[in-house]
């Protein structure tokens, strides 16, 4: 009798390697990881009121340089994952580790299929390493869902290229969805036109058509319903943003000091991506950006010569950043490049992979993958480490610690970190209170989440992270007509309580 050997699927089993790297990358020391911070209590609590008070969400949540509103749909993709977590205060991140995973895997597909396993392979360490990419990941708000969509709009626009007209209702799909929950996503659409424009791929009406439903049901329904609902609030917000002085502080960039500004934050990207520990070292960090941009433009150089997938990626990033600095003023360096990272980073772990897997001698190949891995898990290590502000774990502990105490009796809170009063954290400790008091989700905290306080006779639980003595002395001493106790002191944060 013949044994019959099952036979593996090189590919899946490949792929299903990766993602248990990056399920290990994300979700290892997971409390630790992931920051606990207002967006999030907002995110809830207007998922809650949906379901308990029947109250209708007609906006998106705040984009945070701008101050304009993404779609409404956001909230309502919460709905089912709090329902099914039974409104656990990790939810979004989960979710947002489980999309994480989701969209490793559709990189690795798509990188395979236009470049072949030496770049997929490249490519899906990179992204399931990348610390900075993992911090982005798992931070449970919009950006959660941006790199599946940037991946696939990435594959489809290179089919529809290709003369596979049928992908194009799947670009407009993704582009949709990106642009529905990050403003930084809505400067890919110059980049696509000029594409567009050069290539003049030819398009049935029909894909056209179901193009342009799709679009309408994912975009313009949604974000012309909140224009209706609340006045033009973007349109206005978004003049005033880009076109009046007094309403914009950035305004009053140069053009010449902005673009520098913002060449300076893209500069340093491919180290924050790759190699986050030996980017910290001055002259190495330069030398990881050089390479990989002189890499990049040496593609450039041979561009004619370079597959189309290949082309449609290396102008795809440049174009983009072009617009990205063109279209928005950079006061400083230090503004965060984690704010068009979600275009970016995807962007940047693709090229990094093209450009790795020219390396013919595999045993150097694999070293710096190794190099790579290693130094983003010693970045993920020192970030866990780092239990400072706005960590969950640390707060799980505090509030944990003042529900103990106060035993079911109604109280205050105020969290002092480097001696400010940080009002916004009252939400998270708020979501906090009510999902772990008993019993169970009492409303009583609802007062914070909504911003109102409670009354100021109630017990005051003060907390203090990062505040010097005199600081805390000074805090202290405001609340002298009161019998003051120490609840608890770690190497991170005090509680004091003030009755």
């Amino acid at each position: 009798m013949k044994i019959k050997i099952p036979k593996f699927n090189g590919t899946a089993i490949t792929c299903l390697l990766l993602v248990s790297v990056g399920a290990f990358f994300r979700f290892n020391d997971f409390q630790k990881l992931v920051i606990f911070y207002g967006d999030l209590s907002r995110d809830f609590l207007t998922t809650y009121k949906i379901i308990h008070f029947h109250e209708l969400v007609w906006h998106g949540p705040n984009v945070s340089v701008a101050w304009a509103l993404l779609s409404p749909i956001y909230h309502y993709l919460w709905l089912p994952f709090y329902l099914l977590s039974n409104w656990h205060p990790l939810t979004q991140q989960v979710t947002a580790g489980l999309l994480s995973l989701v969209a490793l895997t559709v990189l690795f597909i798509i990188t395979k299929k236009m470049w072949g396993v030496k770049t997929a392979i490249a490519a899906g360490l990179i992204y399931a390493s990348s610390a900075v990419v993992i911090r982005e990941n798992i931070i449970g708000t919009n950006p959660s869902f941006v790199p599946i969509g940037t991946f696939l709009l990435i594959w489809s626009l290179v089919n529809v290229l290709e003369g596979k007209d049928k992908f194009f209702p799947l670009l407009m799909a993704a582009l949709g969805w990106i642009i529905s929950f990050h403003a930084s996503t809505f400067f890919i659409i110059p980049p696509l036109i000029v594409v567009f424009l050069i290539y003049r791929p030819q398009i049935g009406k029909r894909y056209v058509f179901w193009a342009a439903i799709i679009f309408l049901f994912l975009d313009v329904i949604p974000y012309g319903i909140q224009e209706k609902k609340h006045g033009l609030y973007n349109l206005v917000t978004l003049y005033n943003f880009f076109f009046d002085r007094k309403a914009s502080s950035l305004q009053t960039v140069g053009f010449l000091e902005s673009i520098l500004n913002f060449g300076a934050i893209v500069w340093g990207t491919p180290a924050v991506v790759l190699l986050p520990t030996i980017g910290k070292v001055g002259v190495l960090k330069h030398l990881v950006n050089t390479a990989f941009w002189l890499g990049l433009a040496l593609s450039w150089k041979n561009f004619k010569k370079l597959s189309l997938p290949t082309k449609t990626v290396v102008a795809l990033f440049p174009l983009y950043l072009l617009t990205f600095g063109l279209a928005l003023k950079f006061g400083t360096t230090d503004r965060p490049n984690w704010w068009f990272g979600n275009v970016v980073f995807p962007l940047t772990a693709i090229n990094a992979a093209i450009l790795l897997s020219k390396i013919r001698n595999r045993v150097l190949l694999a070293v710096l993958l190794i190099v790579i891995i290693s130094s983003n898990l010693i970045s993920l290590r020192e970030f866990a480490a780092d239990q400072t502000f706005g960590r969950y774990a640390q707060e799980k502990e505090i509030a944990q610690q003042v529900l103990t105490n106060a035993n079911s009796a109604n109280f205050n809170l105020k969290y002092i970190y480097k001696g400010v009063d940080e009002n916004g954290a009252q939400g998270p400790f708020a979501y906090l209170f009510w999902y772990f008091d008993q019993p169970r989700f009492s409303d009583k905290y609802f007062r914070w989440l909504n911003w109102q306080k409670p009354p100021a006779d109630f017990p005051l639980y003060l907390v203090f992270q990062e505040t010097s003595p005199s600081g805390k002395e000074a805090w202290l001493n405001k609340y002298v007509d009161r019998n003051i106790e120490i609840i608890k002191k770690t190497n991170f944060y005090e509680i004091y309580k003030a009755e």
